[in-house]
């Protein structure tokens, strides 16, 4: 709590003075997946990053229109600190099964949509939790490949 949401919101009260000062700015904080989908085993991080969400739709109407304030919420993205979870084989395999897109992402993907948010090509976003998940939100947990199967066999093909 005291990284996540508490180091979010001290960071956010530092910077804004100097932003509405300077007349503009735009801010851009981390959230998570994890916020509107809670993982098992992270209550206290999913409640955190949940209460950065809250921040930034908070601060986006205290600030506004001088400064914009964004977040993004990554999925599963592979990096050295989710490294473990990749090592075990086909641990991931009902995940990619549950993306749209297939895979995890990348720091870079993250990185792209962060910078999106912080240049004038949003210029008329704020308030917005920009989820980079390749689509794994989307569907609902622990059903969708159950009714894929479902749908498959009533067309005739493979389940």
């Amino acid at each position: 709590m005291r990284v996540n949401l508490s180091g979010t919101f001290h960071a956010l009260r530092a910077a804004v003075p100097h932003m509405l000062a300077g007349g503009r700015g735009a801010v851009v904080c981390n959230a998570s997946g994890s916020a509107a989908r809670p993982t098992y085993g992270e209550l206290a991080y999913s409640a955190a990053k949940a209460g950065v969400v809250a921040l930034v739709k908070g601060a986006a109407q205290e600030y506004g229109p001088t400064i914009r304030v964004n977040c993004v919420s990554p999925g599963v993205i592979r990096t050295p600190l989710s490294e473990p979870m990749f090592a075990l084989d086909g641990a991931l395999d009902p995940v990619w099964e549950a993306t749209p897109l297939g895979r995890a992402g990348t720091a870079a993907e993250v990185a792209d949509a962060i910078v999106f948010l912080a240049c004038d090509a949003s210029r008329f976003v704020t308030g917005h939790d920009l989820v980079v998940d390749g689509g794994l939100g989307v569907g609902q947990a622990g059903i969708t490949t159950t009714l894929r199967s479902f749908v498959a066999m009533l067309r005739g093909g493979p389940a």
